[in-house]
Order: C-alpha cells, then structure tokens, then sequence
C-alpha cells in the first residue's frame, strides 16, 4: 500500500532539543552539530569525513538552490526521529564509497511535513550513492521513506544500498508546486530493498519515472507507479524480485540481455502498455500479465534475443509481435491466441496441447519437445516450419502457413490429420510423415 500523504506545508511539528551552529544563506539555515568536528558547512555545502558518527540533522528545505552535501568515505550520519539530510531545489547529495546515513524515524513529519525520512529533497536535485554506501530507514513510521523527493526532475545514481524501513524505500511524491522541471530518474547499479510495505518505489501524480536496473544490480520489493509516463528497463544479469504496477499513463516495461545471459521476471506486470525484449539474450516472463487491467491490451514485442513464456498468456488479447531477430518460446498452451511473427516462433513442448491460435508474418515455426501439438489456427506465416522432436499435428482448419513456406523434419512425426498442405518443399531427413498430403 501506497504511504499516507501528509503535505508540503509547513506543519506545527515535533523537534528534539539540539545544539547547532548555522551557516547563513539569505535566510536559509543549514544546521551542523559543532561537536560534529569533521563536518565543514559554508553558505552553499556540507562536506563530512570519516570519524565519529555524525547525530544531528544536516540541512533544511530552505536551503540556497544549488546547495552540495558531501559525505566522504566510511562517514557515517545517524539520526533519530528525523530526517537526515534536507534540500531545497537544484542541489546534490553524494554518499561516497561506505558512508551511510541512517534515520529511525517515529513521529516526527520532517522538514517538508511529509515524514522523517532518511533523505528528502524538492526538485531538480542529484543524489549519488558510491558503492558500499548505504541509506536505511530504520524506524517504525509508516510515512518515513529512505529517500522522499518532493518535486520532479529528480535523479538517484545508486552504487550502494537503499534499506526502506516501514514504508518505501524510495517515494516521489511530485507536489504540485514542485513539478514541471523534468522526469524523476532512478539509474540503479546497486541494492535497493523495499520497506515493510514491500514497496521498492512508490509514487504519487502524473510525473513521469525513467527507472533503469543496471546489469549485476538487485530490486527487492515492487515498483508502483502512478498517473505518469513510466519506462522501466531491467537491465542483462539484473535480479528483480517483486511486482510491476504501472497505474495510469502509457508506460514500457523493457527486458535487455546480452548473449549466454538469462534472466527471470517472476513477478506480475500490471498496467503497462508496451513490454519489449531487448538483447541476444534471454529473458523468462515467469509472472502473469493481468487479465482484468491495460496490460492484457498492450503491445508484446520481442525484438531481440529470446523472450521465453514461464506462465499461461493465453488470455492475452494485446498486439504480439516477433521481429527478424527475436524468439518467442515457450508451450502451446502458454501462447497468446495471436502473433505476428517476423523472427521465429518456438513450441517447446513437454506435454500434450492444442494451438488454436492464428500466426501470421514473415517468420518461421519450430516444434521441439517430446509432447505433441496440434496446430488448429488457420496460420499464413511464411517463413516455414521445422519439427525436431514429438508429434506436430494439424487439426480443424489448422495449417502449415503460407504455401511458400518449407517444411523440414529433423525428427518426431509430422502429422497432417487428413488434410492436403501445400508447401514450396518437403525437407525429410528423419522422422515420419502421416495421415495427409504435402505437396509443393
């Protein structure tokens, strides 16, 4: 579930008792403890080293645009009930290689009134997280998120780990006096691990998101989206363990792979309008795409590589296309009931099922597997067909695709069920064929 909105504006709102010192900006405030020895503040950055844990909150949501927090390496800043680094607009934060700023965030509603959370900022802002760096939130609050931006035209690079607590690991909640500079991007080559919502991203508006997995990196939790254009990119060698929701919109769910990789994609994809294969690799859609929402009419297209069904899309009603060099796989009973196939189709069999689907297109079919398929659909698609193992059969009004096709049997048993095929030649070079007639 998505988290509680409180607001932006200024709440009467509760505060510990802190000593600081502060660095003049107009009438920005940034707070520093001075027993923070390692931590240098000017009028437009925070810059930490290593050294005692840093305690006290740096920074505030009237900080000077373009204001710079550097956290150096192994530095760490721990916060209670409250955020735990804050910025206005325009600025950056980075996190390098091992610091971590950590937060237990309770009660408070934090500088923007919506949480204590970890990290907040409004719009325009970088956030870079080196590798071995971490952001945890670590407290009970349903409303306390690792990282909270406000506005938009946002980007998170993450190298480290983001920890989510009890709500997300990372929220945008685009406000509507803090939009209209840009998407929020989130460019992960790390770790990012939901909350106890199980919510990896979570969002409010029409913003749009560009989140990219990058090869080697990890998501646990979902990724819900909102009203926005959102594009998702599981990057080759990617784990993603967790559900795809895009809301409204019109958003793209891209799977890339590079050669000898395979990939799964366990997960539910909801609301999403294009799903594309990307790659020579392999990608495995191991989860449904919904029946009841957009994406049962979205456009599947594999474009690349192969895609491999691992669940029943037979209840697909959307457009499926496979282009000149891409595969799609998998068991008769798992396809979609239509496919324009310009690459190869790719029956792998196990068991016994019926097709009663129609392909079209410029590309070729392939049975393998020991079970038998029926081909029922009235089928046009010209790239011919190839049987290398088991039984494929023709049923009903079932055929072998366009008359210009070839048809070659490697192995197994061609079965015509009583019918006459024409094709532009019989390639046999093992196997049977029975019960009908080819000709060319």
């Amino acid at each position: 579930m998505k988290k509680r909105n409180y607001c932006t504006c200024d709440k009467k709102r509760k505060t510990s008792k802190r000593v600081v010192v502060a660095a003049m900006a107009g009438s920005s405030l940034v707070f520093v403890s001075p027993a923070d020895a390692n931590c240098v503040a000017t009028t437009t950055s925070v810059m930490c080293d290593a050294g005692d844990p840093y305690t006290s909150p740096i920074g505030s949501r009237s900080a000077v645009d373009g204001f710079n927090v550097v956290l150096g390496a192994g530095s760490q800043l721990n916060i209670g009930d409250a955020s735990g680094i804050t910025l206005g607009n325009n600025g950056s934060i980075t996190l390098q290689q091992g610091a971590s700023v950590r937060n237990t965030g309770q009660q408070s509603y934090g500088s923007y009134g919506a949480g204590a959370n970890t990290i907040e900022f409004g719009y325009g802002n970088t956030l870079t997280i080196g590798v071995g760096a971490s952001v945890t939130a670590a407290g009970p609050s349903g409303a306390s998120e690792a990282i909270n931006a406000m506005g938009d035209g946002n980007t998170i690079s993450n190298r480290g780990t983001i920890r989510g607590g009890a709500s997300s690991a990372i929220f945008f909640e685009n406000s509507g006096a803090l939009i209209g500079h840009g998407r929020n991007r989130i460019d992960n080559f790390g770790t990012i691990i939901a909350g106890a919502n199980g919510e990896a991203l979570g969002s409010y508006g029409s913003v749009g998101i560009d989140f990219i997995n990058r090869p080697g990196s990890t998501v646990v939790g979902n990724l819900n989206f909102q009203g926005g254009n959102d594009t998702v990119v599981l990057g080759n060698d990617s784990t993603f363990s967790g559900n795809l929701d895009g809301d409204g919109g019109t958003n793209t769910l891209r799977l890339d792979a590079d050669p000898r990789n395979s990939d799964l994609l366990a997960g539910q994809v909801k609301n999403f309008t294009f799903i594309n294969k990307t790659g020579l690799g392999t990608w495995t859609l191991g989860g449904q795409l919904r029946p009841n929402d957009r994406t049962a009419q979205a456009t599947l297209a594999v474009q690349a590589g192969t895609l491999l069904l691992g669940a029943n899309y037979s209840h697909f009603t959307g457009t499926t296309i496979v282009d000149n060099a891409g595969t799609l796989m998998g068991a008769g009973e798992q396809f979609p009931q239509n496919i324009t196939n310009n690459g190869q189709v790719l029956f792998d069999q196990p068991t016994d099922a019926v097709y009663g689907g129609v392909i079209s297109g410029t590309g070729r079919v392939t049975k393998s597997g020991s079970g038998a398929l029926a081909l029922a659909g009235n089928n046009t698609y010209a790239g011919g067909t190839t049987l290398e193992a088991g039984t494929l059969a023709l049923s009903g009004t079932g055929t072998l695709g366009a008359s210009t096709g070839t048809t070659t049997v490697l192995g197994g048993a061609l079965d015509l069920g009583g019918t006459t095929q024409s094709q532009a030649a019989l390639n046999q070079f093992g196997g049977t064929v029975r019960g009908g007639t080819l000709t060319p």
